[in-house]
């Protein structure tokens, strides 16, 4: 099956911009699937929390399962967070509130995920305090309860101490307070070590014109998604543009975000051409 490196850790860490930095230049090799998050006017955003996590599990347990249908080893995926961002936050939310959510998310969810191995983990390391004082200095709008110290302490726990106990050993801690440029060297050659330089992915790529961009720019200005964290670039054959909440790409010339269903389009179509590749071999 395809690589799967998970990347975690505490809001504030700088993980979404490293990231966007990495696709870039490993672009056709390394592909970067942004953190799932309910899209502009879902009606889910006003569901209760604990219903909210019930409908993250669902998605992360349905784009595990896309990954794992991909049987090509020379396509590497970086995941911008993973199922374990909903532990880490149903147990940090246990501890601030008292709730038990937690334990109830991982004896529904365990069985479903173990079964699909990450090549690696990499930690964005941020202190909670450091964290939170960047998202405020960038003006971010920050719901509760991610406005909460004693929240983030607990994310912060989760990780260094509740982790391990899921028998995730290829686990790297990537130190934060360094200069971005640091960071981004440090996190490639992990991700580098995990792929082979040379493989390319075998989709065809036509760089995509003035008029499509402007179409991406525009249906990204109309969802308020802020400004993009890439410029376009290739995925599987599909023009895409990073954001730092969302991602979104060119689909027969429409945009739409790049989500679990636009996922399966694209694995579906990579699939299928592998397949003829071989069977002309």
């Amino acid at each position: 099956m395809s690589k799967v490196i998970g990347i975690e850790g505490g809001p504030g860490g700088g993980k979404t911009t490293v990231l966007s930095t990495i696709a870039e230049q490993l672009e056709g090799r390394a592909i970067l699937l942004s953190e799932i998050n309910f899209e502009p006017g879902s009606p889910w955003k006003n569901l209760p929390l604990k219903d909210q996590g019930d409908i993250y599990l669902r998605l992360w347990i349905e784009r595990m399962t896309l990954l794992k249908t991909v049987q090509d080893p020379h396509i590497c995926f970086m995941l911008d967070r993973t199922y374990f961002s909903n532990f880490a936050y149903t147990y940090a939310l246990d501890a601030l509130t008292g709730s038990h959510y937690y334990p109830a998310q991982v004896k529904l969810f365990i069985n479903n995920i173990l079964k699909i191995p990450f090549e690696k983990i990499l930690i964005f390391d941020v202190s909670p305090e450091i964290g939170l004082q960047r998202r405020q200095l960038r003006e971010d709008k920050i719901p509760w309860p991610w406005s909460q110290l004693d929240f983030l302490k607990a994310l912060q726990q989760f990780y260094r101490k509740e982790l391990p106990q899921f028998g995730i050993t290829n686990v790297c801690f990537i130190d934060t307070l360094r200069e971005k440029e640091s960071v981004v060297a440090t996190v490639k050659r992990e991700i580098l070590n995990v792929i082979d330089e040379r493989e390319k992915n075998l989709v065809s790529y036509t760089l995509p014109h003035e008029t499509q961009i402007k179409v991406l720019y525009s249906f990204a200005k109309k969802n308020e998604l802020g400004d993009s964290c890439t410029h376009v670039i290739n995925v599987l054959g599909a023009p895409t543009l990073y954001f730092l909440k969302h991602s979104l790409q060119l689909n027969q010339e429409h945009p739409v975000f790049f989500n679990n269903n636009q996922l399966r389009c694209l694995i579906t179509r990579y699939n299928q051409m592998a397949c003829s590749l071989k069977g002309s071999a």
